[in-house]
């Protein structure tokens, strides 16, 4: 099996897991003499320097949160998963109702934990 080349966004998530802004720049920095082979790579970066290391700024317990979209991409993925469960919609207001029913749901899988009362029954939603 052919190994796939690491491109700049993997070989650059390690810049993020700085401890401070110095060693971030520092970081920063050799991922550009890495990569200056690559000019349009080089220049993206370089015109957006200013804005890069803003979460540094943030509480640490925060900068995980921010610098990834992990958190809006289960939420989209889970949102697809259960309006599929429903073969379609009437109206705007059924649409309305359905979003708000998943909103409740996860509301309440925070509340109560993985694990809702419903899954102890053997009752499977498949959610």
């Amino acid at each position: 099996m052919r190994r796939r080349r690491e491109g700049p966004l993997d070989s650059g998530r390690w810049i993020f897991e700085a401890e401070d802004l110095r060693e971030a720049r520092e970081r920063f920095e050799a991922f550009l003499r890495q990569w200056r082979k690559e000019p349009e790579v080089v220049r993206a970066l370089r015109m957006r320097e200013g804005r890069i290391f803003e979460y540094l700024r943030l509480p640490y317990w925060w900068r995980k949160r921010v610098r990834t979209t992990k958190g809006g991409e289960n939420f989209f993925r889970h949102l697809r998963t259960f309006l599929g469960r429903f073969p379609g919609f009437k109206d705007e207001g059924h649409l309305e109702c359905a979003f708000a029913t998943y909103l409740l749901s996860q509301r309440e899988k925070t509340r109560v934990g993985r694990d809702t009362p419903y899954h102890f029954n053997g009752i499977s939603t498949g959610g």
